[in-house]
């Protein structure tokens, strides 16, 4: 299996709930094809072997952390830290405002949560920044 494909893969196993979540693969591959030929964005990825475990896509000139996963079964495992620390300036993230765990996660990892963005996708959101 390539690395879009896992990529895509992890992507979807960690999504929730919305729209996206039922988007068929292509659209997927459309969107991460796009997302990393733009100069200024950037792929960093955790593997175990041939196995990616984790990833950021991050737009390095707006600072922002577009997605993060970290595959099912790794989760809790430092992984997600791992990944956010290799990026060495101030970001922003915007996630999921009523899934705990990522708010746990973004606090620890040292963001502060600035603001509350409204629904996206049926899902309401809330930006973080680390400063």
């Amino acid at each position: 299996m390539n690395d879009l494909n896992q990529i895509i893969e992890i992507h979807k196993s960690t999504l929730n709930r919305g729209k996206a979540s039922n988007f068929p693969n292509f659209i997927f591959k459309l969107w991460y094809n796009y997302q990393l030929k733009l100069k200024n964005n950037q792929i960093i990825i955790h593997r175990s072997g041939k196995n990616i475990i984790g990833f950021i896509l991050y737009d390095i000139s707006n600072k922002e952390i577009l997605v993060m996963c970290v595959r099912k079964g790794f989760q809790g495992l430092g992984i997600g830290s791992l990944l956010i620390n290799k990026i060495k300036e101030p970001c922003r993230v915007t996630f999921d405002c009523k899934h705990i765990q990522s708010i746990r996660f973004y606090e620890k990892n040292g963001f502060k949560i600035k603001r509350k963005l409204g629904v996206f996708n049926y899902i309401d959101r809330v930006e973080a920044v680390k400063c």
